[in-house]
């Protein structure tokens, strides 16, 4: 059962919707989240989420002036319902305007498909915000590196991923998240966005044994590809990373903010501890962007 009534409160705001797993919140008339997004669709609102579990992905597309607020207690997660390891999106938010994601656990179980790019939170083509949502677990069973095919890596981890690839400086905050326990990206922002980084805290990872070719990035900013023709500007502000605090072997990328290509951006006011490198700009030359 996902709608519980045919009629869901108005506002002035728009469409207000309350999702629980088990409808006992008061004005639950979802237990599914996707399903109260699809009813919302491109109409302006808030979507409130009570505590409860919500396993699987969920996708937001083509919305506009959107709030998808958790309460104290929601969490997303895998559902594994066609595998015992996941590779997706928890979240994706998807050639869309103002989204508000915020207030969420979103835990990995730290069982992690070996292979693909399995994200938390994405926002594709969108503008808006990303806030007070806590990322647990982000990582591989054991904290295992990819597979690799003809001696490439067919995976990568992202805690929190913005990516502008069709919009022109869209602007995305992400601000206040917690994220906690993860794997090579924490935050990823690419391409063409005015990005506002402030006030996350991001711890990563120790894997077992410590091996030398363990790499984490908290902060990467960089063009949308080899190729892209704009990367992230903006404002990294007072955020406090902590790296795995393991070897700084041959092989080993414990990095606390790395910009690559990247214009006019402001880095100021951060904390950085147990991290090899600590913040670190890069003008590269494979791609043109500026």
């Amino acid at each position: 059962m996902s709608l519980l009534a045919n009629t869901v409160p108005a506002s002035a705001a728009g469409l207000n919707v309350v999702v629980d797993d088990d409808l006992r919140c008061p004005g639950a008339s979802f237990t599914n989240l996707q399903d109260a997004i699809n009813f919302v669709g491109s109409t302006p609102g808030t979507i409130t989420v009570c505590p409860g579990f919500y396993r699987g992905e969920s996708q937001i597309v083509n919305a506009h002036n959107l709030k998808v607020i958790g309460k104290k207690g929601a969490v997303i997660s895998p559902s594994f319902a066609t595998s015992p390891l996941f590779t997706g999106v928890l979240l994706n938010v998807f050639n869309s305007t103002n989204v508000t994601v915020q207030g969420f656990t979103f835990d990995g179980l730290g069982a992690l498909q070996n292979f693909g790019d399995p994200n938390a939170i994405e926002y594709f083509d969108s503008s808006g915000t990303i806030q007070k949502n806590t990322v647990l677990n982000w990582h591989r069973v054991g904290f295992r590196r990819p597979d690799n095919i003809n001696g490439k890596p067919v995976g990568l981890l992202h805690s929190i991923h913005a990516i502008g690839f069709a919009v022109t400086r869209a602007p995305v905050k992400i601000a206040n998240n917690t994220i906690t326990n993860y794997q090579e990206r924490g935050i990823d922002v690419e391409g063409n966005l005015v990005v506002t980084i402030t006030g996350n805290t991001l711890t990563a990872g120790l894997p077992p044994g410590d091996p030398s070719d363990t790499f984490t990035f908290a902060i990467l900013l960089q063009p949308a590809g080899l190729h892209g023709l704009a990367s992230p500007i903006g404002l990294v502000k007072g955020n406090t990373i902590t790296g795995h605090g393991g070897s700084s072997g041959d092989h080993a990328i414990d990095l606390g903010i790395f910009a690559l290509q990247v214009g006019s951006l402001k880095v100021v006011g951060n904390t950085l501890t147990h991290v090899v490198v600590g913040i670190s700009f890069s003008a590269g030359c494979a791609s043109p962007a500026d």
